[in-house]
This record gives structure tokens, C-alpha cells and sequence, in this order.
């Protein structure tokens, strides 16, 4: 793996600052270092010592320099499009593009493979585990979220979504999964699968947040109340034909951070961070991504002090970014 270091990645931002739209209202993160080639999601281990990265097959990245600490074997057919790490830190289960066999869990301290099984065909596009680690919940492009057992991967559950969902997330109170596609969120009852509501009006929900306290559910435009669907607040992405992928909340609770590609035949291009206020829906900072087309991932450290992102481009293939927050 070849890596980009710090200096690199500043000269790279300020000659795109040169050339920023007024509308991105762009800021400089104190980028930490990135990482090529990339492009995974990227997923904070429990710890925060690490953070999900690799291209091809699975890895695990030291927080400290973006070095490989752990490799796993590749799933064959298949590169990393979602991860997700068991509440301790013991598991790690990764969706991946292959056709079958694309669901597997590993044991972080040896990377031991643990199972590997057909989570739905033609990708597992989302993964997500339970509060209390003993579960994961997937989704893909079979309509269908499902509920695996964590330990040996025994389905327990099927429910049908109707369209191809592209996320999934547990609520922190363990009492809600969502499922999402562009244009709709299906929030099932966890405890037996029972479709408790559809959000209709989701905008881009093919990235899935719950707020600490489990009311609120976020995707990378919009705000929703769990307990009713309604829509709270919408983020407006500056870029009209721009597209909004992926969304966290801060550890504080106050602000929310997207991801996406913000695009203007024909000049502009690029992938994009933004901090939003959650109380008043007030656009704060943007980071613009120039060495990549789209930033399809975005996490927050467990002491909230990091940003972590992946992103895509032609000329790497992808990387990986880790920065000091607030930037």
C-alpha cells in the first residue's frame, strides 16, 4: 500500500481551494493522512486504534499513521462495500459487490475468518450489528433486509423491503433496524421483524445514522423522528445535481456530518465533507475532497476528536482520510 502523507494531501487541498465554487464556502482540515489505494467505507473500531479500510480485501488501519495493523483474507468475487464492527470490538462483519458469498465475519485480534454465507445475491451493500453484539442486520439488491446470528451466522429473520436497499443501521437502543434506498427508509421492529413504518420522503437514504438517543434518524439530506416518520429538517446540498451518499452524527449531538459528490457539467467534480448545525439546519463547514470524484463514507471517532472518510477516484482508485474534528 502506497502512501500519500500529510503534505501531500495539504498541497492537494489548497489547488483545490484555487478553484472552489463560491457556494462550498470550503475550509482546510488538519488532515491526519491518507491512505491509497482505498475506498472502502470507513468504520471506527470500538477502541478508536483502528479504522476499516483496503480496496480489494479487508483491512484494518492504525488511527495513529494509516499503516495496515490487521489484513484479512479477501472474499472472493467481491470487494469491501460495508463494515461494521461488534459493540466490543471482538468481530468485524464485512459486506462485499460479490454476486454470492458476500457476508463474512471475522475475529479482529487473529483475523480469523469465523463464516462466510450468501448475505443477499448480487451484494450485501449494508451491515450492521445489535447493541448487544449478538446480531447483525444486512441489506442489498435482493429487497430483502435480514437478521443474522452473529456467533455462527444462522439467519433468523427475513423481511421484505420491495425495493434494493443499500443501508442498514441498529438503533443504540436496540429497538429499530433500518433499512434504506434512495427515496425511502423502512423502520422494522427488531424484536420480530414487524414493518413499523416506511419514511417515503427519505431523499439520499442510502446512508443511515440514529441519533444517540434513538428519536431520530438521519440520512446524508435529511432529518426524520423515529417514532412518526415526519421529516424534521432538510440539509440542502449547495450542488444542484450533486449527490448526497453518506451521513454521521457528532458524539455531541449537535451537528451532522455528510458526504457526497457535488457535480456541475462540466467543470466541477468532486467529492465533498460537510458539518451541518442540527439546529437550525445551518450549512457550517465544507471540505473539498479534490483528489476524489465522491467521498462515500464518513465516520466519527468514539471521542469525537476524528473524522474518518473514504473516497473514490480514477487516478488511485480510492483512499482513505483520517482529520482532526472540528475542522
Amino acid at each position: 500500500m502506497t502512501r500519500r502523507m500529510l503534505q501531500r494531501a495539504r498541497l492537494a487541498v489548497a489547488a483545490a481551494l484555487a478553484f472552489a465554487p463560491a457556494f462550498a464556502r470550503a475550509e482546510t482540515p488538519q488532515v491526519l493522512w491518507e491512505a491509497t489505494p482505498g475506498g472502502a467505507p470507513v468504520r471506527f473500531s470500538p477502541s478508536g486504534a483502528t479504522v476499516t479500510g483496503g480496496s480489494t480485501a479487508p483491512e484494518l488501519l492504525a488511527t495513529l499513521d494509516g499503516t495496515v495493523a490487521r489484513a484479512f483474507a479477501r472474499i472472493r468475487g467481491g470487494s469491501p462495500v460495508a463494515y461494521a464492527f461488534s459493540p466490543n470490538g471482538a468481530l468485524l462483519a464485512v459486506g462485499t459487490s460479490g454476486v454470492t458469498l458476500n457476508l463474512a465475519v471475522y475475529r479482529v485480534s487473529d483475523g480469523a475468518q469465523l463464516w462466510l454465507t450468501t448475505g443477499h445475491s448480487n451484494g450485501t451493500k449494508g451491515v450492521a450489528f445489535s447493541p448487544d453484539g449478538a446480531s447483525i442486520a444486512t441489506t442489498g439488491p435482493d429487497r430483502f433486509t435480514r437478521v443474522w446470528r452473529a456467533a455462527d451466522g444462522t439467519l433468523v429473520r427475513a423481511m421484505s423491503d420491495g425495493f434494493r436497499m443499500n443501508a442498514a443501521a441498529w438503533s443504540p437502543d436496540g429497538a429499530t433496524i433500518a433499512s434504506g434506498t434512495p427515496g425511502a427508509i423502512h423502520l422494522w421492529r427488531a424484536s420480530d421483524g414487524t414493518l413499523a413504518r416506511t419514511i417515503s420522503n427519505a431523499g439520499a437514504a442510502t446512508g443511515l445514522a440514529f441519533s444517540a438517543d434513538s428519536q431520530r434518524i438521519a440520512t446524508a439530506d435529511g432529518l426524520f423522528t423515529v417514532a412518526t416518520g415526519a421529516l424534521v429538517r432538510r440539509f440542502a446540498w449547495p450542488s444542484a445535481d450533486g449527490t448526497p451518499i453518506a451521513v454521521a452524527f457528532s458524539r455531541d449531538g449537535s451537528k451532522l456530518i455528510t458526504t457526497g459528490e457535488d457535480f456541475s457539467y462540466p467543470t466541477i467534480d468532486h467529492g465533498a465533507v460537510r458539518i451541518w448545525d442540527l439546529a437550525t439546519g445551518a450549512l457550517l463547514k465544507t471540505f473539498d475532497q479534490a483528489t476524489g470524484t465522491y467521498v462515500n463514507s464518513i465516520a466519527v471517532s468514539p471521542d469525537g476528536s476524528e473524522l474518518g472518510w473514504s473516497f473514490v477516484d480514477a487516478a488511485s482508485g480510492g483512499g482513505t482520510v483520517l482529520a482532526h474534528y472540528p475542522f
